[in-house]
């Protein structure tokens, strides 16, 4: 019984985390087409083209939140059994609050300003077309929120590493093939746009630069929030931490000190 009451209150954690992750996702996208209403006249109309907007939370973002909220691992079941305090926060409702709500909405709007407004500046004054601009707001985003829930991730395994990456390479891979065929679209025609925003230099600047600066402030605050104002489960977490690399310490100085070899047979 006691196994099963941690199991639920560890489920009960990462739905919170998927529900927060979910949230980012979807309002950093919606922000970074408000921001471009605010240069074309609130005319509704997007840099991004149609197909890209269906499928960013049908494939490139919903599998990789999933499989981090179904099969991350907060603690092991033995820590989890060992105190009820580290299990209770989950039943008690104190992972997805009020506050940490509103932090959540104020991050993702920090996200898509930079995502947007990096661009701008950097294509500023330039002869690049909307289609063009939408492609690189396009897979910034999209990288952004894949990095954002790697900063979330607690233990990584192949299937973490396959669905995290798997979404940035399938948003490239998908892209090059769909815009590689002239679909004739008579508001944004996408044929090619990816070749040529790729032969300029500055579309690979606004890919790199754009992450590190939308996802600093959440990764200081992580930082300082474990070194100076931890939980009770990222103090256990810690704990399992140390203890993991102890017991592989002293595995390793046994092996190499021969107490671990098999007995020589006659």
């Amino acid at each position: 019984f006691g196994c099963a009451v941690c199991v639920c209150a560890v489920c009960v954690c990462y739905v919170c985390v998927c529900c927060v992750c979910t949230r980012v996702c979807q309002q950093a996208f919606a922000a970074v087409l408000f921001w471009y209403q605010l240069f074309n006249g609130f005319s509704a109309s997007t840099p991004i083209d149609g197909v890209n907007l269906i499928i960013f939370n049908l494939i490139y973002t919903s599998l990789p939140i999933l499989v981090v909220a179904i099969a991350d691992q907060d603690l092991h079941a033995e820590t989890l059994l060992r105190d009820k305090c580290y299990y209770r926060q989950g039943q008690q409702s104190r992972v997805y609050t009020r506050w940490r709500f509103w932090l959540t909405m104020l991050d993702a709007l920090y996200e898509s300003a930079v995502v947007f407004f990096i661009a701008y500046g950097v294509y500023f004054n330039t002869d690049v077309g909307v289609a063009e601009f939408g492609v690189v707001i396009n897979f910034s985003i999209v990288i952004t929120t894949s990095l954002h829930l790697a900063l979330e991730t607690l233990h990584w395994t192949w299937v973490h590493h396959l669905v995290l990456w798997g979404s940035i390479v399938l948003t490239f891979t998908f892209n090059m093939i769909y815009m590689a065929i002239d679909t004739k679209q008579s508001i944004i025609d996408t044929y090619w746009v990816l070749y040529v925003a790729a032969t300029n230099p500055a579309y690979w600047f606004v890919l790199l630069i754009t992450p590190i600066i939308a996802l600093l402030p959440r990764l200081v605050a992580k930082v300082i929030e474990q070194e100076w104002f931890p939980s009770c489960v990222q103090q256990a977490r810690a704990l399992e931490g140390r203890s993991s690399r102890y017991q592989g310490h002293l595995l390793g100085r046994a092996f190499s000190q021969g107490l671990c070899a098999q007995p020589h047979t006659a």
